[in-house]
């Protein structure tokens, strides 16, 4: 299945700032203070969130 995606410039920075924390989940220690999991998790989860909304929106439209 394909899906096409029209992001807006806001959904692209999300893209961008998922990218960038995702990278710095990867990097973070897990000796990290748990604050900083914390941040970086909850980041990652609205990132996420907002893009797979996007996702549903772009194949509700498709008919899929």
């Amino acid at each position: 299945m394909q899906i096409i995606l029209d992001l807006t410039e806001h959904q692209l920075d999300i893209l961008d700032q998922f990218r960038k924390l995702y990278a710095e989940h990867q990097a973070t220690p897990a000796s990290a203070p748990p604050l900083v999991h914390q941040r970086i998790h909850s980041g990652l989860t609205t990132c996420a969130q907002i893009l797979a909304e996007a996702v549903d929106k772009a194949a509700r439209a498709q008919g899929r």
